[in-house]
């Protein structure tokens, strides 16, 4: 596990950094800016188990029970949301994991203080929004408008446009952290 303090920026980013460098050789050529988050968690033996209202009032979205070692996706079944949608929920899920959320604040995040549980919510969107958008890609895109930008990355409008709000915040960290040239 990783020695820095796990609600550190820096924690955040090299776990940005390392999840990309990882991903990256699974990108295909035919989509360069779509990073399969889905294939991801095909390939681990994380399990996804689909729900429908019976548990909205848990989590609108999804959420991951770590139990016995093991990874439990509970995503919103996708006819109930946009593919692009699903696609955000996963990153946000796995950024629970790899950020290792669970192993360090226990299996049950949703009963978390809410002040800890805003800023873990905080830590898995930024990693959702870095993995999906990864700056690199965006800086190749010429047509940086929320409608090119959701088809370009197939993410949801609503994605398109939070991603670049942020993204002067992640560019300063990453170039301060030695992660963009």
């Amino acid at each position: 596990m990783n020695k820095l303090n796990w609600n550190s920026t820096q924690y955040l980013y090299d776990k940005i950094n390392n999840f990309y460098k990882e991903l990256k050789p699974l990108i295909s050529d035919t989509y360069p800016h779509v990073i399969p988050v889905e294939y991801y968690i095909y390939k681990t033996d994380w399990i996804v188990i689909p729900y429908k209202n019976e548990l909205k009032n848990v989590s609108k979205d999804g959420f991951t029970v770590y139990k016995d070692g093991k990874y439990n996706i509970f995503m919103r079944d996708s006819n109930d949301r946009t593919h692009q949608r699903s696609r955000f929920t996963m990153a946000h899920e796995i950024g629970h994991i790899i950020l290792d959320h669970h192993k360090i604040l226990g299996g049950n995040l949703l009963t978390l203080n809410p002040k800890v549980k805003n800023y873990v919510e905080f830590q898995a969107n930024t990693f959702a929004e870095n993995i999906l958008m990864p700056i690199p890609h965006i800086l190749k895109i010429n047509d940086k408008s929320v409608d090119n930008l959701s088809k370009e990355f197939n993410v949801s409008k609503k994605m398109a446009e939070v991603r670049m709000m942020h993204i002067q915040r992640d560019y300063n960290i990453m170039h301060q952290l030695g992660y963009l040239k």
